[in-house]
């Protein structure tokens, strides 16, 4: 027999939910820890020297920051959809990445880093949360057809 909640959730369920929730967070944070706080790895494809002529680095900077922290926020909004403070994580975790590199000698910090770290992360929340109402929305205007 299962066990349910008050909300009719069975224990196992829950569980998942939460070792989910635990392990999509842990990726997140390792996808920020790995290009921040190590040497970027070989594979990754970067701008030709050629193109660093005509783009400025500083919006290229400004972008990879934004790109960078953006699942982050995606993970807390898909998890917590109406729980807006945890952008604020996304502060919080970019704030210790400056201070860890403070103490790196090929490393630079900056406040507009961020600035912009926290932006990545509320873009992030802001579109899974904007796809999940638009789900939402779209499964109530067209429910799914009983088979019976």
């Amino acid at each position: 027999m299962k066990t349910r909640s008050a909300g009719g959730e069975s224990a196992g369920r829950r569980v998942f939910v939460v070792v989910a929730q635990g392990a999509s967070l842990a990726v997140a944070l390792a996808w920020i820890a790995a290009f921040t706080l190590f040497d970027p790895p070989t594979w990754l494809p970067w701008v030709p020297d050629r193109m660093l002529d005509t783009v400025e680095v500083t919006i290229l900077e400004r972008i990879a920051n934004i790109v960078l922290f953006a699942p982050l926020g995606a993970v807390l909004g898909a998890w917590w959809p109406r729980r807006w403070p945890l952008v604020w994580i996304g502060t919080a975790v970019s704030v210790m990445v400056e201070l860890a590199q403070l103490g790196m000698t090929d490393r630079t910090s900056d406040v507009g880093d961020v600035v912009m770290n926290t932006l990545g992360t509320a873009l992030g929340f802001a579109a899974t949360v904007w796809v999940h109402g638009r789900a939402k929305r779209h499964s109530r205007v067209h429910p799914r057809r009983s088979l019976e």
